[in-house]
């Protein structure tokens, strides 16, 4: 009910009578002709407030969680309005199917008459090489899990410098494993998945600027410059060895949580045998505030060599500007 509130002098008195919440006690104005109410804790000054409602009228949501709130604040910040859920739309059904990475999701976009969506590119190595390394060590096939403790082994013996640090050595570990991964399958009895997943992808992958997978609706950061939605932010929960410095040898292995953004959204080709959408993303410095929130810092990036992640992995979420700092 507007102007209404159930915090009142009669409901402090209530408190006062249960001995409860000591601190928003009525209590008396020196000389005894008024009673004073304590602000309670979600009391703002009018510079608050404004600050407050500000970061509201600003604020890009993801596609499908509100309207568009900012219509609802006019200049001076008074006038506001619930926000409401929409429904989800209709997926599409999902076809092909690999052993390795079953369909998840689609591309979004409008597709042209006779041609898939998104849009065909070339790969460079190290773009090719990054997304390789990733789509390996996260296939969830126990062939490929035992090859991965075979050459683990295998690095183990052929290192015999005792100093070398084992940071150094996790590094030189994964990008030796695809080359290795792929002389040993030559010569192994394994099935066909296997052996195209060896070779690593074509050269030729497509780029899109939307992907629905998981319940959501992502889009590049360059996306969601144009639009009135922010539908780029993702988090990854992702167990990790964490080094202290280059100069730890002893990690502690643990879930890490990583928030990020879209760039770009491949899918990458195992020479037709099987596909693999996977989001290219920038990865923010994170800390927790004195008020167990967690603080994103997007002009501190982390994890720059390790820019890839598959789309069936993340949860979407999205970011709110701080009202007193720019970071």
């Amino acid at each position: 009910i507007p102007g209404k509130s159930k915090d009142h002098h009669k409901a402090r008195l209530d408190l006062q009578e249960i001995g409860i919440r000591g601190e928003l006690h009525p209590v008396d104005a020196d000389d005894e002709r008024y009673v004073l109410l304590p602000k309670a804790s979600f009391s703002m000054t009018k510079e608050e407030k404004i600050i407050f409602c500000s970061v509201l009228k600003k604020e890009k949501l993801p596609q499908g969680c509100a309207s568009n709130i900012a219509r609802y604040f006019n200049a001076s910040v008074k006038k506001r309005s619930k926000w409401f859920n929409k429904s989800q739309e209709k997926t599409d059904e999902i076809d092909e199917e690999s052993p390795l990475f079953p369909k998840a999701g689609y591309p979004l976009g409008r597709k042209k008459k006779g041609k898939k969506k998104g849009k065909a590119y070339t790969l460079d190595s190290d773009t090719m090489a990054l997304a390789h390394r990733y789509v390996l060590f996260n296939c969830q096939d126990d062939q490929v899990e035992n090859y991965i403790k075979e050459h683990e082994e295998f690095m183990k013996k052929k290192s015999r410098d005792k100093r070398k640090r084992r940071w150094k050595e996790a590094q030189e570990y994964s990008n030796e494993f695809m080359v290795w991964f792929r002389e040993k399958v030559v010569v192994d009895n394994v099935p066909d998945h296997i052996k195209w997943l060896s070779k690593g992808p074509s050269t030729i992958a497509r780029r899109y600027t939307g992907y629905f997978c998981n319940g959501y609706k992502f889009y590049t950061r360059d996306h969601d410059e144009r639009c009135k939605t922010q539908n780029s932010g993702l988090s990854l929960t992702a167990l990790t060895p964490s080094f202290a410095s280059s100069k730890d040898h002893n990690p502690v292995l643990g879930n890490v949580t990583y928030y990020g953004a879209i760039k770009s959204i491949i899918e990458v080709d195992y020479w037709s045998a099987f596909s693999v959408v996977l989001f290219e993303c920038d990865w923010f410095h994170v800390e927790v505030d004195d008020y167990g929130l967690t603080r994103v810092n997007f002009k501190k990036l982390c994890s720059k060599d390790d820019p890839f992640v598959l789309a069936s992995q993340v949860h979407q979420v999205f970011y709110t500007q701080d009202g007193l700092e720019d970071d």
